[in-house]
């Protein structure tokens, strides 16, 4: 499913407790969504690919690449 608003709250909220220092950094961030195949087309708009997954790489670098 997509990320819901509610969920882009809590990770802005986690992602500024990261970078303020309270939470260790993890070594990984994953977006899990969408698949291959019958099963999985109904949700896997590229839509939702393409607005979120900049808007979690800001996240999650804040501007850095």
């Amino acid at each position: 499913m997509p990320v819901a608003p509610d969920d882009f709250i809590l990770a802005e909220w986690v992602t500024t407790k990261v970078k303020n220092g309270y939470i260790p950094e993890p070594w990984v961030a994953a977006l899990e969504y969408g698949g291959v195949g019958p099963i999985f087309e109904w949700r896997s708009d590229i839509n939702v690919l393409e607005q979120q997954v900049p808007r979690l790489f800001e996240l999650n670098h804040g501007g850095r690449n």
